[in-house]
């Protein structure tokens, strides 16, 4: 029993290391659907933890599912037009440095997971619902979670729905 137990151990930490797809390095255009812009050279798709830590902003032009998020080290993306993201894990904007996640005019992001804006020491993370824009959250939503990161959250006429606790740490 104890062998099968530490057996599944090490293939979810086996297969959670894997799930990765790749980091946004645009070569064509700042297209989330061009699969040219990803590390790896394709999208992202469910279960995987999505990276974005470099200019310029991504725009997310279509419907997908993805696991964790990741903006910070200057990274932005930008949900509008009919794009809709789910990320069913974590979301963290201004991980490491500064990210900004802006969903306007037709976006929607659902963030099923805890959503942090701002998340390391030095950090900052900007959060815009811009006009026409729906933002959705259904796990824990942090403004700020350690001492000296910043969090921001822009309500430009945009829709901002909290189905979940609000933290606003108060370093």
């Amino acid at each position: 029993m104890r062998t099968r137990i530490l057996l599944c151990a090490a293939i979810v930490l086996f297969l959670g290391g894997a799930l990765h797809a790749g980091d946004w390095k645009p070569l064509n255009n700042n297209l989330w659907s061009d699969p040219d812009n990803w590390s790896t050279g394709l999208l992202p798709v469910p279960g995987e933890r999505t990276t974005i830590n470099d200019p310029p902003e991504c725009h997310l032009d279509i419907e997908t599912l993805i696991g964790n998020l990741q903006i910070s080290d200057g990274g932005a993306l930008m949900i509008a037009d009919g794009g809709i993201l789910t990320a069913y894990g974590w979301v963290h904007v201004g991980k490491n440095n500064e990210g900004s996640l802006t969903v306007t005019n037709g976006g929607v992001l659902n963030a099923m997971g805890v959503m942090i804006i701002g998340r390391n020491t030095g950090s900052e993370g900007h959060l815009t619902t811009g006009y026409g824009g729906t933002v959705n959250i259904q796990g824990n939503f942090q403004v700020t979670n350690k001492e000296g990161s910043s969090g921001f959250v822009h309500l430009d006429g945009g829709i901002l729905n909290i189905d979940a606790p609000l933290l606003f740490n108060p370093f």
